[in-house]
């Protein structure tokens, strides 16, 4: 136990792991969606019984709550948007697939730790505390 009591002094660690991981996976699945068209993950949200426009702000929450969570701006309230990004995904695509597949499994992960930092907050390593002195 003493070895592993030592690591308590890298509490502010885990944060920045959480949003170093989430971050850029929400950022890179909303920006692709931003990037190379909405038309087919509205066309997927009407698929799966939603309505067209919803496509829009997932694809921004995504993109905008994983460039801030990286950054460690607004962790909170990024972690927030992930979550809902990343549950809305998991409820709407991937929820009919099972949780075996690889795409809910790695959503389900997001959300997860979306959640995390919501309830954890940035940590003294991100730009909310480290720099900026505030804490969202």
């Amino acid at each position: 136990m003493r070895i592993l009591g030592r690591l308590d002094r890298f509490g502010d660690v885990a944060p920045l792991l959480l949003r170093l991981a989430i971050g850029p996976v929400l950022a890179v699945h909303g920006g692709r969606a931003v990037v190379g068209g909405m038309e087919p993950l509205a066309a997927a949200v009407r698929a799966a019984g939603g309505h067209p426009a919803l496509a829009y702000p997932a694809a921004y929450l995504a993109l905008a709550g994983g460039v801030l969570l990286t950054l460690g701006l607004g962790t909170r309230w990024a972690a927030l948007a992930g979550a809902i990004a990343a549950g809305a995904d998991l409820v709407l695509f991937q929820a009919g697939r099972g949780p075996l597949a690889e795409p809910f499994q790695l959503r389900l992960l997001v959300l997860a730790g979306a959640l995390a930092l919501v309830l954890a907050g940035p940590g003294r390593l991100a730009l909310d505390r480290g720099w900026l002195k505030r804490e969202t």
